[in-house]
């Protein structure tokens, strides 16, 4: 059986040992045991995308913590602080991202996934699971775990694997060893074990990993070094040592004469990229982006052309249809809004856009444009972040 409560456990460590995510989600521990006591006694019912298909679905607690779990295997671990956080206090957005990852494995990835485990000393009943001491908040998801395996390891009737199989294989050849630090299938532990019973091995461990290394190019750097010469031990000094979590962003934007700023908070897990021509970026994944810029005045007539403007002329993404309208005010200012769907000529695939832009006194023009490129994320998007978002807006300096 997998490890699922040391996963979690080992994120919540992280959290604590980490001075920004540690002032910021202090009780990470306690807001896991309160969501799970939140979903037990009122799971919510959320619309999720499964393909081209909304559904609605009850989302009780052994649910959401199947969700919570497979979320690791991305960058899950950083976001999971914030996300339980948002869960104790009754918010739900980010499951409706998470769920569909459930659902997304291939039949054939599933399979193997049991062939490997029942082959192995399987649980065969619920009886041979002790929970005595594990937290109450950790006991459904192992015995659902545990009951997968009882259930479908008979189905698949398997021959078993004799005792030599728990002998660490050893050889003197050289092997190249990736390991993610918050991988949550095959911890570190465990690949630590194979790598001392192979005398000629090369560890490489990626702090911030998690399943899967191929799509950091450093891993893919000592891999093709490792393949080019594996007699020489390759350079690991590209790994990223640094482990981040996602933490609320104090974020400025600045005008090109620097007497002009908007401030304002973005949800966690935004970090600043570089700039898009007159924009300034902000990305959180390889989903959601930011673009801010302060307009001089009398460089763009009004707050409407404003968007307009940039949609057209600056952004690299063709517009299907748009709907412009007048908005709540944002720091006091009247604002125009515009709701898009755009499509990216590489790709022809449609996704929204959200401008806002308002004007103060000294004709300076702001504008904020919000994507997502996960269908999943424009409820959240637009029901929760972008209004919080504007919330936090404070425009400083003259005009």
């Amino acid at each position: 059986m997998t490890d699922i409560p040391r996963a979690f456990e080992r994120i919540f460590d992280g959290c604590a040992n980490d001075v920004a995510c540690s002032s910021v989600y202090p009780n990470a521990r306690e807001d896991f045991a309160a969501a799970i006591n939140n979903l037990r006694a009122n799971p919510p019912t959320l619309e999720v995308s499964l393909g081209d298909e909304t559904v609605e679905m009850e989302v009780d607690s052994t649910l959401a913590l199947n969700a919570m779990f497979i979320g690791i295997y991305g960058h899950g671990y950083s976001a999971l602080p914030s996300q339980v956080n948002a869960y104790a206090e009754g918010d739900y957005s980010a499951l409706r991202n998470i769920i569909p990852q459930l659902f997304s494995a291939s039949d054939n990835a599933r399979v193997q996934h049991f062939a490997i485990n029942c082959s192995d000393d399987p649980v065969s009943s619920l009886d041979q699971i002790d929970l005595e001491d594990l937290p109450d908040y950790y006991q459904e998801i192992v015995l659902d775990d545990a009951w997968k395996l009882a259930n479908f390891c008979p189905m698949l009737d398997l021959p078993q694997l004799d005792a030599t199989s728990d002998e660490p294989l050893t050889a003197d050849v050289p092997v190249l060893l990736l390991q993610g630090g918050y991988d949550p299938a095959t911890p570190v532990e465990g690949g630590n074990l194979v790598a001392e019973a192979l005398p000629n091995s090369i560890n490489a461990i990626f702090p911030a990993g998690t399943h899967i290394q191929v799509h950091d190019p450093c891993a893919l750097s000592i891999m093709d070094a490792f393949m080019t010469d594996p007699t020489t031990a390759p350079d690991t000094s590209c790994i990223n040592q640094e482990v981040t979590f996602a933490v609320p962003l104090d974020a400025t934007i600045t005008s090109t004469d620097g007497d002009q700023s908007l401030s304002l908070t973005l949800a966690p897990g935004y970090l600043e990229s570089d700039a898009f021509g007159p924009l300034q970026v902000f990305s959180s994944g390889q989903t959601k982006q930011i673009f801010g810029t302060i307009w001089d005045a009398g460089e763009q007539p009004d707050a409407r052309s404003s968007l307009q403007y940039i949609v057209d002329e600056i952004l690299p993404w063709e517009i299907q249809e748009s709907e412009f309208f007048e908005g709540d005010p944002v720091a006091g200012y009247p604002t125009q809004r515009l709701q898009a769907a755009v499509v990216d000529p590489a790709f022809g695939i449609p996704f929204p856009l959200d401008g806002i832009a308002f004007e103060n006194e000294g004709g300076r023009i702001f504008s904020l444009i919000f994507v997502t490129l996960n269908p999943g994320e424009v409820e959240a998007l637009r029901g929760s972040e972008i209004p919080a978002t504007l919330e936090t807006v404070i425009v400083d300096g003259g005009g």
